[in-house]
């Protein structure tokens, strides 16, 4: 068994993510509601404005040029089912991370599936997509959902109440 320093640092790290989890869902559930709220061409001129600095210091910098780049290329399908799947995510996960700090036990398997389809569906989507934003999304998923199994255990076996 785990030394008491070793689960107190896990049990630590695992709060930490449902907090971030928490944090990334309320801004998931905001910036699909505002994803949705604006058009195309508010998102492109977005996109410059906050781009532009950067771009004009080095004009080949990866990460504004590819921000520059996904605002031009988002198209309206694109735009309605990011917002609609931000929302949807986000939710569900504010959700989830009450249940887990309330330290609900069915919260724990339902996280643990409601991620992992998540996950399915997010490698689905960069099959087709190849984007990086849904490899950093389901990186985060898979480590919530092993600090979530890890927790789940020990509160099964050992009543782990922290």
């Amino acid at each position: 068994m785990e030394d008491t320093t070793n689960q107190r640092v896990l049990h630590d790290l695992f709060l930490a993510s449902v907090w971030t989890k928490g944090a990334v869902g309320l801004l998931q559930v905001v910036g699909g509601a505002l994803l949705g709220l604006v058009s195309r061409a508010q998102l492109t001129r977005l996109a410059v404005l906050v781009t532009r600095p950067e771009l004009s210091e080095d004009p080949g910098d990866a990460i504004s040029t590819f921000l520059r780049h996904s605002a031009e290329q988002f198209g309206s399908g694109t735009q309605a089912f990011a917002s609609w799947y931000l929302v949807a995510h986000g939710l569900i996960k504010i959700v989830l991370v009450v249940a887990l700090l309330r330290r609900k036990m069915w919260s724990y398997p339902a996280s643990i599936w409601i991620l992992g389809g998540f996950i399915g569906y997010q490698c689905w989507r960069y099959a087709q997509t190849h984007s990086p934003w849904l490899v950093a999304l389901t990186a985060l998923d898979i480590l919530v959902v092993a600090l979530v199994w890890r927790e789940w255990k020990l509160r099964k076996t050992i009543g782990f109440v922290h």
